[in-house]
């Protein structure tokens, strides 16, 4: 996870490409058109989705950039053995307890 979300992104260009959201200098809805929702995010109000979809960009991860074999077996050895500790407590600990527990 790489950065965080922020309410107030810093300003680009002015002000005019990104900065913060203001529902008071937002052009208002016209009377004919259908909103799909409450009108305060979402397309209707393009600063919000600007907002969103910097956030976004923030947050992404870089991907792996080595997938061979012994990379990708080391990266999953931990979890194997978690899983292989799981059904030792589960298949074997389990019932030695509850015929343990009987006596």
């Amino acid at each position: 996870y790489i950065g965080c979300w922020e309410p107030v992104p810093p300003t680009m260009a002015g002000g005019k490409a990104l900065g913060p959201v203001s529902y008071a200098a937002r052009t208002p809805v016209p009377k004919d058109y259908i909103l799909r929702g409450s009108g305060l995010h979402g397309p209707e109000n393009g600063e919000v989705m600007k907002l969103a979809l910097w956030n976004r960009l923030k947050q992404r991860r870089p991907q792996r950039a080595e997938t061979d074999l012994a990379v990708l077996k080391e990266f999953y050895r931990m979890e194997v053995a978690i899983v292989w500790w799981m059904f030792g407590l589960v298949f074997f600990m389990g019932p030695l307890n509850w015929w343990g527990k009987k006596y």
